[in-house]
């Protein structure tokens, strides 16, 4: 009972975490491809884009 209970928090925390990893890739490849179509030069430009991409996805979760 409680090995079954504690083998389902695992899959649970698992599947979450997977979801977490999906999503990050996902805006991760977004933010590329909006930085390539954009043609940002700036390395301020990128990391301001980078802090609001991973605040995003720390909301989205």
């Amino acid at each position: 009972s409680d090995l079954s209970a504690a083998l389902g928090r695992v899959q649970r925390i698992r599947k979450v975490c997977g979801r977490i990893e999906s999503k990050a890739r996902q805006e991760i490849q977004r933010g590329l491809q909006e930085l390539d179509e954009e043609e940002q030069s700036s390395s301020d430009q990128v990391l301001s884009f980078l802090d609001a991409s991973e605040r995003y996805t720390l909301e989205e979760v």
